[in-house]
């Protein structure tokens, strides 16, 4: 990859993850680590780690110079630590709830913006 398509390439990153930055040493880094990467691997491989939405961080040269990039076909199945912090942020909405007291009620249904059959 030559130097050009690499700058073009950070600025495609820095456009998916805000956090991301670069400078000339950066720059010179990285052309050392992907010169033998074509400039359409490492974008096919970026849209495909940018689309994963486990991946909240830029990618680093591996990920760019990869292969193949697995993509998931279905559903992303979560492992004990991620299903627990799941659970934990659907009791916090819960708990968070609160029901339209019964005053509010009535005087929705009075002015019609709320069926006289819903509780």
């Amino acid at each position: 990859m030559k130097e050009s398509e690499l700058r073009m390439l950070f600025l495609r990153i820095s456009n998916f993850y805000s956090g991301f930055s670069y400078d000339d040493y950066k720059v010179e880094e990285w052309v050392g680590l992907l010169e033998h990467v074509s400039y359409d691997r490492a974008c096919t491989n970026l849209a495909s780690y940018a689309l994963n939405p486990m991946n909240e961080y830029p990618p680093h040269p591996g990920i760019l110079a990869a292969s193949n990039v697995q993509q998931s076909s279905g559903p992303a199945v979560l492992n004990a630590a991620e299903t627990m912090i799941m659970l934990e942020d659907r009791e916090r909405e819960q708990q968070s709830f609160v029901s339209m007291p019964d005053h509010v009620k009535e005087a929705a249904k009075q002015l019609g913006l709320l069926s006289t059959t819903t509780d």
